[in-house]
């Protein structure tokens, strides 16, 4: 569901990354940022941790990797042994590509099944629907939402830190 909460629109990426580090010292826990391109350095001023995205793929991708090999070695030694010309049961190097797109396979679905968990998606209500200015986020504009729900949300602060980094529409959005 769609908190309510602050809005402010920058046209610096600059003074974006200023306020949201300042919003974060504030110990605000619960604010979002959209910008129309990534921006460097942004995530370290959130304190956004690092995603553990990267560790599911490469957990599954071998899995997928051990599954294929395994049961190629399961049909050609174990179940269903045929001599083809007196090549070995087990032909490693013959084996390797179907291991291989086993474990991209694998890893492709648990990243898509990660990424839907971690962000919590899909999200059928957003800011841009509720607020005509937060479009200007995708298009050339950068803007924080801070939700009213946040246990330090001040919203005398907030107008304060957006006014001291130069933010152009501040609004509150329900």
């Amino acid at each position: 569901m769609f908190k309510k909460g602050l809005a402010a629109n920058f046209t610096s990426p600059h003074e974006l990354i200023k306020a949201a580090r300042q919003v974060h010292k504030q110990g605000i826990k619960h604010f979002d940022v959209f910008t129309p391109y990534p921006i460097h350095g942004l995530d370290e001023a959130m304190d956004i941790k690092s995603s553990h995205i990267p560790w599911f793929s490469l957990i599954f991708g071998l899995i997928g990797a051990a599954a294929g090999l395994y049961f190629q070695w399961w049909t050609s030694v174990a179940d269903w042994k045929l001599n083809i010309g007196g090549k070995p049961h087990f032909a490693l190097p013959a084996f390797i590509p179907v291991t291989f797109e086993c474990g991209v396979l694998f890893a492709a679905f648990a990243t898509f099944i990660a990424l839907f968990y971690f962000c919590k998606l899909p999200k059928f209500e957003s800011i841009f629907e509720k607020d005509t200015h937060a479009l200007k986020a995708t298009d050339d504009q950068f803007m924080i939402f801070i939700e009213a729900s946040d246990a330090a949300f001040n919203e005398h602060r907030l107008r304060e830190i957006f006014n001291k980094h130069h933010a152009e529409n501040i609004r509150w959005v329900e």
